[in-house]
């Protein structure tokens, strides 16, 4: 499982392996990966908000699942405007990436 901590980060997985990007906010919009002979998303994001989160909070997750298929290089991306009610992000806290290299 992939997550914020890997923002930036290059990780290795093997081909046939189906992993996670779980990110800590309802916002986040997970762009389709740029290589499907690399790396294809599973399904649907899935958005989870937390119990009790005021509405415009972001509180919970967005998770996106994808298989590595073929080997390659490949970097998974998403995005949000919103880092909180009425709470716009900055260059940094708006984007996220991480680098999958996928290995046979």
């Amino acid at each position: 499982m992939l997550g914020d901590a890997q923002q930036g980060q290059t990780v290795s997985v093997r081909v046939g392996q189906h992993f996670e990007v779980v990110l800590g906010s309802t916002y986040w919009t997970f762009d389709p990966p740029p290589d499907a002979s690399v790396v294809q998303d599973v399904a649907a994001p899935v958005y989870s908000p937390s119990p009790g989160c005021v509405p415009g909070g972001g509180c919970g997750t967005a998770t996106a699942e994808f298989v590595a298929v073929g080997p390659g290089q490949a970097t998974l991306s998403a995005s949000r405007t919103s880092c909180g009610e009425a709470l716009a992000c900055g260059p940094a806290s708006g984007s996220y990436k991480v680098t999958v290299v996928v290995t046979r």
